[in-house]
């Protein structure tokens, strides 16, 4: 329901679609160019590559999983944070407080969220170039990661998924993190 609530279009607007390794075509959601103001820009340089009312950015990395999990974030976002998210995006540190203090409302899309997931996710950050997916998704695998010691832990954010300090402080701010 909520991607039938996506924001209007203008025409400078282009449908987006990963092109996957099986040539399956999965539409993005149209409110990841609003919400994203890198995203915005990275897909106008694409536009003007590619002509017609669609962008198809191939990629190996993201699977159906991904994307599908990345819709549903950007449609919470756009139906109940729409506001909030465009003004404050542009903030350094606006995503590290904003999945913590949403968790409750955020946790029945992490569901899925598993340690595979993330790594496809951080290995498509060129694609999904939405700071706040990477965050969402080392959040919510933080409180799965009871089982990992902390040193594994550190080594799968730093090696696999290649995170900087700055994303690994929404680790260190998860209660969970405590317990590892």
């Amino acid at each position: 329901m909520a991607a039938a609530e996506a924001s209007p279009s203008t025409s400078s607007d282009k449908e987006i679609y990963f092109v996957l390794d099986d040539q399956r075509e999965i539409k993005v959601h149209n409110s990841l160019q609003h919400l994203s103001g890198f995203l915005k820009d990275f897909l106008k340089s694409l536009g003007e590559e590619q002509e017609g009312n669609s962008i198809k950015i191939p990629t190996k990395d993201v699977g159906y999983d991904e994307v599908e999990l990345l819709n549903k974030f950007v449609a919470f976002l756009e139906q109940h944070h729409k506001d909030q998210v465009r003004n404050e995006q542009d903030r350094k540190d606006f995503w590290m407080e904003f999945i913590p203090s949403n968790r409750e409302e955020l946790r029945p899309l992490a569901k899925d969220v598993d340690k595979d997931l993330l790594i496809t996710a951080a290995n498509a950050g060129d694609f999904l170039i939405v700071p706040a997916f990477i965050s969402f998704c080392t959040y919510f695998l933080c409180e799965r990661a009871q089982n990992l010691k902390l040193k594994e832990l550190r080594e799968f954010l730093n090696e696999e998924a290649d995170f900087d300090e700055e994303q690994l402080r929404i680790i260190r701010e998860c209660p969970e993190f405590d317990n590892l």
